[in-house]
């Protein structure tokens, strides 16, 4: 069961390691908790936030989201990343979904201060990019069973830093054939 508080905008807060849906599978290691949810039927979910930053890698099935001022659908293979604290409103899609969600503690914010980089902007790799394939490394080390620390630490490493090296113009990006 997720650990909710209620915030004074309405919003729902979670707590870290808690989702909704199922969770058919959760460990922690190298200060993230990896998480392993599942929705089995369609359903629109409250707006809400998370303690931790998190990303999230849609393994099966469809997904919307209102974050901000826009509404992203995701399908499998897909991975965003939220910071936290930010409220966002999720639909699950009719056949239920998927995700590995991976969860990073505060020792990784300091630890990317000290490199001069931050985790405060959201992000989608819809398009099988960097982001989206270390994502899928760290869920298959995970998830054969023969994941050291260091490999999983490495990946983590990988995987934040792209993210908080991104620049702001190409995150909010718009497609090429706008500007013509």
């Amino acid at each position: 069961m997720a650990e909710i508080q209620q915030k004074a905008n309405g919003s729902q807060a979670l707590g870290a390691g808690s989702f909704y849906g199922a969770i058919e599978g959760k460990q922690e290691r190298c200060d993230a908790i990896f998480t392993d949810v599942c929705h089995t039927s369609p359903r629109k979910l409250p707006k809400h936030s998370h303690e931790l930053p998190f990303f999230g890698l849609l393994v099966a099935g469809s997904y919307g989201e209102r974050y901000g001022h826009q509404e992203t659908q995701f399908g499998p293979f897909t991975i965003m990343f939220r910071p936290a604290g930010i409220p966002h409103q999720d639909e699950i899609g009719p056949d239920g979904v998927k995700f590995f969600e991976i969860e990073v503690r505060e020792s990784w914010r300091k630890k990317l201060e000290e490199c001069s980089e931050r985790l405060e902007l959201g992000y989608e790799d819809c398009v099988g990019g960097e982001v989206l394939w270390l994502g899928m490394k760290l869920y298959r080390e995970l998830h054969v069973g023969a994941a050291d620390e260091l490999s999983v630490e490495s990946l983590l490493s990988e995987l934040l830093v792209s993210v908080a090296q991104i620049p702001m113009e190409r995150v909010q990006e718009q497609p090429a054939w706008l500007n013509r």
